[in-house]
């Protein structure tokens, strides 16, 4: 729409709202300082290797992080049938060394579905939806913010709308939680967990969530993470015959796999290293979605089986992908590492994602 900021003004205007909040503390003493600063910003899907390095004499930033939205299911004449679910919004204050480069992975929203065309996942590790009939969105991609390979913020993203039942996907995480929602229908796949586990996929030959921690469960499964880095996403299947499992954050890749045909929807890649997803099974015309590759701070979503069911958004712990005809993927949990903050988050993002990186001068100067 002409006039609309860009998303990274939106959330660093959302990112200033939460600080408000601290206005009605009392005043701290001055302490000597650069002057208030935004580092880095972008809504912009992509990598950002040292997108921001902290200036000397700071201590803390205020990262502001949202992941893309899961993309929208098609019915069988190609239109859209159910949209997927929303990416979270995480804003923290992080505890950072002077003079350290900051990383930063903003997540791709989800690819719509067209007839008989699964979407594919975002950018970022989102898990690609289905084709049949009709079509299944593709996963979020998650959107994070590290420093040495290790995650500071991870903002899980949305998982993939599906059809004929018309089941919305599971919301990115959000709220005091940060776990990542289920997907809707019969039998969804389960949003990411917390503690980093990846979503199991429901009953039937969905794709398990990659995790930064334990991969989940399915008819195929998600790859392990090691604590720091996520594993891949596992594959969609094919009628009963499941997709491939998920590579281990002990790996290199990074790289989402291949739709089980043409026509299903390929995994988002992650970044190296990470795991790889895993590629989806075909059967006949159709083929199950493809996972997502995993990376520093995140997991694949899982690809969802070769029907109409979503992809699972990436995440922490990414959420796994939809398991039966008109089941939407799971979301994508969130994280705020053990130094720092939890200003506030929700789970009502929508496109694609977004960064904000910014410190407010002497009140985050060194001590």
């Amino acid at each position: 729409m002409a006039g609309a900021l860009p998303k990274h003004v939106v959330l660093a205007a959302t990112t200033a709202g939460v600080l408000a909040l601290a206005a009605c503390e009392p005043p701290k003493i001055p302490v000597k300082g650069p002057p208030p600063a935004v580092l880095f910003a972008s809504s912009t899907p992509g990598t950002y290797p040292a997108a921001a390095v902290v200036p000397e004499g700071i201590c803390f930033v205020t990262v502001g992080a949202a992941g893309g939205e899961g993309g929208t299911g098609s019915d069988v004449i190609g239109g859209p049938s159910a949209p997927g679910g929303p990416g979270a919004l995480v804003v923290a204050r992080v505890n950072v060394a002077p003079g350290a480069p900051l990383d930063a992975l903003v997540g791709e929203r989800g690819s719509d579905s067209a007839f008989n065309v699964g979407g594919a996942g975002g950018s970022g590790g989102g898990g690609g939806g289905g084709s049949n009939t009709s079509g299944a969105g593709g996963g979020g991609g998650a959107t994070a913010v590290s420093s040495d390979g290790a995650p500071l913020v991870v903002a899980g993203a949305g998982g993939g709308g599906a059809d004929p039942a018309a089941s919305a996907g599971g919301a990115g995480g959000g709220g005091g939680g940060l776990a990542g929602s289920n997907g809707a229908g019969a039998n969804p796949g389960a949003g990411g967990g917390a503690d980093g586990t990846g979503g199991d996929a429901g009953i039937g030959a969905g794709g398990g969530g990659g995790g930064v921690g334990p991969g989940g469960g399915g008819g195929s499964a998600g790859g392990d993470g090691n604590g720091l880095v996520g594993g891949g996403g596992g594959a969609g299947g094919a009628g009963v015959l499941p997709g491939g499992d998920g590579g281990s954050g002990n790996g290199t890749g990074g790289t989402g796999g291949d739709g089980g045909v043409a026509d299903a929807g390929d995994g988002g890649d992650g970044t190296p290293p990470g795991g790889d997803g895993a590629d989806g099974e075909t059967g006949g015309p159709v083929g199950g979605g493809a996972g997502g590759g995993g990376g520093v701070g995140i997991g694949g979503g899982g690809g969802s089986v070769a029907s109409t069911a979503g992809g699972g958004g990436s995440g922490y712990g990414g959420g796994g992908g939809g398991a039966t005809a008109g089941s939407g993927g799971g979301g994508g949990s969130s994280f705020v590492g053990p130094t720092a903050t939890l200003l506030g988050s929700n789970a009502d993002w929508t496109g694609d994602g977004a960064v904000t990186i910014r410190h407010d001068g002497a009140a985050d100067a060194c001590a």
